[in-house]
Parts: structure tokens; sequence; C-alpha cells
């Protein structure tokens, strides 16, 4: 055996058991014999990467040796080490030229995309590792729904839990995927459960595993951060339903217990700590305003908020502008602002706190200057601005300039899809303007929408809205024209029930004329046997209705059915009844919180 074959032994061993430092040795000895050798250039790019030598790795697959080699294609390592730099965009490039891709190269897309936040492709990549390559590993799945999470493709999602409900009890990344899936829908309860289910899980996992109490602990400190999340909102919600004023300090308190448990703990996940430390924040609103202050700054200034998505730290980065406003540091908040605006342009977030500022200072009139230049400069995706042109027509309110409210919030009607708030914001404002027509128009406009949606919600908004036509009629006086909109609604609802009223007049028909048919047959036979009968039936000892035994139906205590007693008991059994039945459908209304 020749030296340099003794070395590829050794290289394989050192391989085979993920010893990487001596494997990057052999490749060195083995390149000093037989430079260029392929083999030995793979093997060393494999052992930079493995050994966390990132920096290294992309230096190394930069040099001559390996890009000049025709039989070498160590492309994907070159995206793979882009990636872990978080050099996301430069990764993506080297994967397009990347052809055909196998499934390392397509997981690797999957989650290049997912860190640029394009969801849809995220989802492309992921949906076919698993259909085209055959991927069927719990952790694709749980990336898969992660993006469909992200995408906001929660009928996906949904589908993909009920085609792997085993997975629920075995791995808990995927049951806390699956409680984003019901917190995206704001079903707070099923997400406790599932959060519930998750920490469980993970417990027991870890335990197994032989992790000591403290990793378990780290570990878990994601799922708790979740879980404490979806609590105060779960308490939000319940007081919204009891009360209409905002949660109590008290209230509140075990959820700054949560928080701030977690945040002791330190966890080793630098975006727990971020999310933690936002959702506390938060919670505050207006109170404890400098150690809010004190702990975001911590959190931005360590870069705790790199591994968040876009939206998560817009958010945290609001939130710190909005307590240095608060605390009146407005020169501080102005220079954050900008800086806002710098990492996050058009996202409309500078603008308003800009318009705060500014209306705080007595300037009411440049704060709608400024909302008005960003709207005119955004007018193609209005959507989006909703918040900017509530906040201006606020500001047109304050001056009392309903007209100038009206004509900010009527182009948003059509470009959000007729929302019910904002449409009967619009028609307040046309009535408290006095013109019933326009306001009449736009509840006409709305109910037309609704009709044309052809979806069991749409007709269920169509039939309110019509409803609201007919109050909103009779309120002004339009006697005749509400009792057509009454009469149009009456028939319509008429007409489902005749439907169903038909159907049933057939069945009762087909049955009657059947028991017609068997009671001719029945009366024949009936005849000839009262001929025979008839001498017997003339003695009244053998008339069955003279006979005291057979009296027990005319005995009132066998009259339950008309007890009284017993009425009450079948009522409140059915009234239980319905009662189940409604609280299976209630729900609980949409609620947001801002750090106001």
């Amino acid at each position: 055996m020749s030296k340099v074959e003794g070395l590829f032994t050794e290289l394989d061993k050192a391989l085979s058991s993920s010893d990487f430092d001596s494997g990057l040795s052999f490749c060195e000895k083995i390149l000093v014999q037989v430079p260029g050798d392929k083999d030995a250039l793979h093997c060393k790019a494999v052992c930079l990467i493995q050994t966390g030598k990132i920096p290294q790795a992309l230096s190394f697959l930069k040099e001559k040796q390996v890009t000049s080699n025709k039989e070498l294609n160590l492309n994907y390592e070159k995206a793979y080490c882009h990636y872990r730099n978080k050099e996301n965009k430069e990764s993506l490039n080297v994967l397009k030229t990347i052809n055909p891709k196998t499934a390392r190269e397509v997981h690797l897309l999957a989650q290049v995309n997912y860190r640029l936040e394009d969801w849809k492709n995220c989802v492309t990549f992921d949906r076919q590792l698993i259909d085209e390559f055959g991927v069927e590993s719990p952790e694709i799945k749980t990336n898969l729904m992660a993006a469909y999470v992200s995408a906001n493709q929660i009928e996906e999602g949904l589908q993909l839990i009920n085609q792997n409900k085993d997975l629920l009890e075995e791995h808990f990344e995927f049951t806390y995927n699956v409680a984003c899936v019901f917190i995206q829908q704001r079903q707070f309860d099923l997400a406790e459960k599932y959060l519930l289910d998750a920490k469980r899980i993970c417990e027991e996992t870890l335990a197994e595993d032989g992790l000591s109490e403290k990793e378990i602990q780290d570990e878990l400190a994601v799922i708790l951060t979740q879980l404490a999340y979806v609590q105060q909102q779960t308490n939000i919600q319940s007081n919204l339903l009891t009360s209409s004023d905002e949660p109590t300090p008290a209230s509140l308190e075990p959820f700054f217990e949560q928080y701030n448990q977690i945040l002791k703990s330190k966890p080793s996940d630098a975006s727990v700590v971020a999310v933690a430390t936002n959702n506390l924040v938060g919670l505050r609103k207006q109170h404890d305003l400098f150690d809010s202050l004190k702990r975001i700054k911590a959190v931005i200034s360590t870069n705790q908020d790199a591994k968040l998505s876009l939206s998560q730290r817009l958010t945290l980065h609001s939130n710190h502008c909005l307590v240095l406003y608060h605390i009146n540091k407005l020169d501080q908040c102005t220079a954050q602002i900008k800086e806002l605006e710098s990492t996050f342009p058009g996202s409309g977030v500078s603008q308003l706190l800009t318009a705060a500022i500014l209306h705080k200072e007595n300037k009411t009139g440049e704060a709608i200057s400024c909302l008005e230049s960003f709207l005119k400069s955004n007018s193609k995706d209005k959507s989006n601005h909703l918040k900017i042109g509530l906040s201006l027509a606020q500001l047109y309110l304050i001056q009392k300039d309903r007209a100038g409210a009206i004509r900010v919030l009527q182009p948003f009607l059509k470009s959000t899809g007729y929302k019910m708030g904002l449409l009967a914001t619009l028609v307040y404002l046309y009535e408290q303007q006095n013109d019933y027509s326009k306001g009449m128009d736009l509840l006409q406009e709305a109910a037309n929408y609704w009709s044309n949606q052809k979806t069991e919600a749409g007709a269920k908004k169509h039939q309110h809205l019509m409803k609201e036509i007919g109050n909103f009629q009779l309120k002004h006086g339009r006697y005749q024209d509400a009792a057509k909109t009454f009469e149009l609604l009456y028939y319509k609802s008429d007409a489902k029930t005749a439907r169903k009223t038909k159907t049933k007049r057939e069945r009762t028909y087909k049955t009657r004329s059947k028991n017609q048919n068997n009671n001719q047959k029945n009366n024949q036979n009936n005849k000839q046997r009262n001929k025979q009968n008839k001498n017997l039936k003339n003695n009244p000892r053998n008339n069955p209705r003279n006979n005291p035994k057979n009296k027990q139906r005319n005995n009132p205590k066998n009259k339950q059915r008309n007890n009284p007693k017993n009425k009450q008991n079948n009522n409140q059994s059915n009234k239980q009844k319905r009662n189940k039945e409604i609280d299976d459908l209630k729900f609980l209304p949409r609620a947001l919180i801002f750090l106001n």
C-alpha cells in the first residue's frame, strides 16, 4: 500500500467516526502528496464546514485549485457557507446555478427562502421535498408547517395536521408549530392546549435523551414564551367579553411574572430574550417606562433581535420609539424614527410616529401633511396602510373636519373588502353631515359586494347589511323603502323555508299514499273479521274496554306525559342541550393590543 493510499484509509476512518479535525489534517497531507486531488479537496471543504470554520471554508472554495478543477463542483458547499454566514442572497444566487437539483439543494433553497421571508417559495420547496423526493421526515413536515403559518396558508396547515396526527404525540417541534396555526386564527384555547402538549413532550423526550434539567429548561424557553403570550391574549379576550374596560394591572400580574421568570433563566436563544422583552414592554404600556427603555435598548444594542422576522423587528424598534415618546425624549425619538425609516422603508410606521410627535407639539396641520404625503406616494397599496388612513382621519376629526375624514377613509372601503367597522364609521360621518343619500349608497354598495361573493360568509354579511339598510331607512323616515327592504328580506328567508317545506311535503305525501293503500287492505280484512266476532263483541264481559285490568291507560298515575313536573324536566334537559350547542358555536371577537 502506497503512502497516499494509507492516508486515504486514515481519512476514511476519521470521517466515519465524525472526527473532522483529524480528517482535515489528513486532507492537508494528501494534498501535499497529490496537489489538486478532487476527493481530497472535497473532503477538506466538508471538514472545514463540519468544524465550524465557515470563513476559512469560503476562502478555500475561492482558491484557484478548487475553481480551476473542472471535475470538481462544490457549488452546494459554497451556497451552504453563505447560508451559515447569513449571506442569504449570495446563497440563493449560487443555488440557482446548480442544475439538476437534488434533495439537498431543494432543502437548502427552502431554508434560504424562509430566511428571506419568501414564504410562497419556501412552501413550494418544502412540498417538493415531500412530493417529488419522498422526504417524509418529521423535521421537513415541521418546517412545512412553519412555512404555512408564515404564509398565512391556514387551510393547508390544518390539512397537514389531519394527515400527521401521529406526530402530535412524538415531536414537540411539530406540536409547537401546530399551536402557531391556531394562534394565527386567534383560537387561543386550542393554541394553549397544543403548547402544553409540546411542553410535556419536550420534557419527556429530552429527559430520555439524558439532558440535564438546565438544558431542558433552556429548550422549553421558547414554548413558555409563546404560552405566556397565548394566556395573556386569552385573559384580554375574556375581559372584553365581560367588560369594556382594559385589564387591570392586578389581572396582568401573572404574565409579568411569567416573562420575568423566562428572562431570569437567561435563555441561550437570543430571539427568545427579544420576544419576551418586547412582550413585557408591551404589557406594561405606560408603566415602568424607564425600566422598559433600559430592557429594550439592551436587546437592540446586543443585536439579540437578529433572528427575528422583519415584522417582529419592526414591532420591537417601533416600541423603542414609543417608549422614548412617552417619556418625552422627543429628540432621541426623532433620531430613532430616522433610523427606523432607513431600516424599514415604506412601512409607514415612521410617518405615524412623526405625526404623533408633531401633534404632541400642537403642530396638527404638519402632522396631517406628513400622513397625506405618505398616502399620496403609496396610493397603489392602500390596503396595507389602513392604520395610516385611520390616524389621519382621527386628526381631521380633532380639527372637526368631517369632510376631510370621509375623503381619507372612503378609498380604503373597497380596497380592504368592505370591512364592517370602516363602513359603519363612514355611514355615521355622512349622517353627521346630514347626507343621508351617500350613507345609503355606501350601505347598498357594501350589500352588493357581499352578495356577489357567493360564499356562506358573504351570504350572512349580505343578510346582516340588508337588515341595517332597513333600520337606516326607518331611522330617517323612509318607511316605504324600509317596508320594501324588509319584505325582500322576508321573502328571501321564506323562500329557503319553502324549499325545505316542499321537500318535507313530498316525503309526507309519499308516506301518506303508502299508508292509504295499506289501510284499504286492512279495512277489507276487518269487515270480514267483524262479521265473525259480532256476537262476541256484544257481550260486555268480552269487551276489553270494560275490563278493569285494561283501564291502566286512564289511570292518572300513568299519565306521566301530562305531569307538569315531567314537562319541566324535559324543558330543562332540552335547554341544557341547546346551551351545549350554543357553547360549541361561541367565538371570541378579534382584539388587538397596541402600545399607545
